[in-house]
């Protein structure tokens, strides 16, 4: 396979992958953020607390650093020497794809929080908590925060691209050396103590742009550590689950996280091998960021709170099939809304999407 065709097919397989990573997203949010702890049973609890913490809790924790790696890769890839014209033309372009729908997505959740609590008022709950939150909070606070929650990674992204010259000037000089020690920073998890700048995002964007400055395919880099990165990502997420209640899970997890990335990429390249579903995965990959802005406004904690009130969350077998059907109706949801949307405000949809 000559090169054009290769990276032709990383290209697919990136935009293939963008789906399922965002479905993994859904079901990262169905459930609570504390961890619980795991024991082997063969109970339904059992079960679902198993299920809650190895997707949830763990795999699904290599979500954002693939969106994170995608990210620093792109922006780098094209990049033929380094100049100022070429740094400007790449925040331009990300004021119209992070920038304005980072602002719009926060706005409009506020407007969803202030019409939440004052139709309860009307219909004679008290909604004044909700409308309090949003008056004595800081604007800049809540566009901060984010009031969004899923987009404090949208908050880091933008973070990262401004800073973008530091990444190039650090793996120019350093070369892999740099690599390196933002690695070694990453997994001990140490964390600065600001918003924005969150080591996940500083080492996954890194290595994207590490990749992408030296113009390397990631899919094939995957490849070379097939095995390794299958078995001993796998085993490091079992560990993991067991593990969730104590000190030593966040540790496992960043252990973990790069090699269930580079697992990411060998299965979602083995699986796009099947012409059907590569279709379906391409043809909904346009909808993740939607998706990914749009579910948290209300919409996950409609589909749960209609679930909590069935008494199938009354019972561990309930709770198994509630938790693989709520993310798939959730899903449902965003994407309804999606394409009607892309029907009757396309521009608008546009926008929101950052152009996408």
């Amino acid at each position: 396979m000559i090169k054009t065709d290769i990276d032709k097919h990383q290209s697919d397989v990136i935009n293939a992958m963008r789906f399922p990573l965002i479905v993994l997203v859904l079901y990262m949010h169905i459930v609570p953020l504390d961890s619980f702890p795991v024991e082997i049973g063969f109970s339904g609890m059992h079960l679902y607390n198993f299920l809650a913490e190895f997707i949830s809790h763990n795999v699904g924790r290599l979500a954002v650093p693939c969106f994170f790696l995608f990210s620093g890769y792109f922006y780098f890839r094209k990049m033929g020497a380094w100049s100022s014209g070429f740094y400007l033309l790449q925040q331009k372009k990300r004021v119209v794809s992070l920038i304005i729908p980072y602002i719009l997505w926060n706005l409009l959740n506020i407007l969803v929080v202030l019409a939440k609590g004052y139709a309860m008022n009307i219909a004679g709950l008290d909604g004044s908590g909700d409308i309090n939150f949003i008056r004595q909070t800081p604007f800049l606070e809540l566009m901060v925060m984010p009031i969004n929650l899923p987009l404090w990674y949208l908050r880091d992204l933008i973070c990262m691209t401004f800073f973008a010259p530091l990444f190039y000037y650090l793996f120019n000089y350093t070369k892999i050396w740099g690599l390196l020690a933002i690695l070694i920073l990453y997994l001990t998890t140490w964390e600065l103590p600001f918003r924005g700048f969150s080591m996940t995002a500083i080492f996954y964007f890194g290595l994207g742009a590490f990749w992408g400055i030296n113009k390397k395919n990631m899919l094939e880099s995957a490849r070379k550590i097939k095995y390794p990165a299958l078995i001993f990502g796998l085993a490091l997420a079992l560990v993991a689950t067991f593990l969730s209640t104590t000190v030593y899970h966040e540790y496992l997890i960043r252990w973990f996280a790069p090699l269930g990335v580079a697992s990411a990429f060998i299965i979602t390249d083995f699986i796009v091998r099947k012409q059907k579903i590569r279709e379906v995965f391409l043809k909904y990959s346009p909808a993740v960021f939607f998706i990914y802005a749009v579910h948290e406004l209300y919409l996950k904690n409609w589909v749960k709170g209609a679930f909590y009130r069935t008494p199938l969350s009354e019972s561990g077998w309930g709770m198994v099939l509630g938790y693989i059907v709520m993310p798939l109706i959730l899903l449902a949801i965003c994407l309804a809304l999606y394409f009607i949307l892309k029907k009757l405000w396309p521009r608008a949809l546009n926008v929101l999407s950052g152009g996408r």
